[in-house]
């Protein structure tokens, strides 16, 4: 959806069955983080920021398998119990992330650096 607004992709977010994320790179993986803050499972590429960020709050994929991708759709489609599982350990793994925080270690180490006078 083109230009959707914040209130858009929150909507998107609790009303899907799962985000499917098969991507080959990410910088950081923030796209399943900000689904599973919003109880939408996460189905993810096993790569290195998608696994560092997520944790076990995905459910992380090889990249290039095909047969593992369909069969993890599958399972998430089918499986309530599974998805349920997703929504809790994605909760847990939203938890472990804060804008706040993040300001205030960044504001930390701003005042820790030598300035110029």
């Amino acid at each position: 959806m083109p230009n959707a607004s914040d209130s858009d992709v929150d909507l998107l977010y609790r009303n899907a069955l799962a985000l499917l994320l098969p991507s080959e790179y990410e910088g950081f993986g923030f796209t399943p983080l900000e689904a599973m803050a919003r109880d939408c499972p996460a189905v993810a590429s096993d790569i290195p920021a998608v696994r560092e960020v997520s944790g076990t709050g995905a459910l992380l994929v090889a990249v290039n398998d095909e047969l593992a991708w369909s069969e993890a759709i599958a399972r998430v489609v089918a499986d309530e119990e599974l998805r349920a599982e997703l929504r809790v350990r994605g909760q847990a793994t939203v938890m472990r992330y804060s804008w706040e925080k993040t300001a205030r270690r960044l504001f930390e180490i701003w005042l820790s650096l030598p300035h110029a006078t």
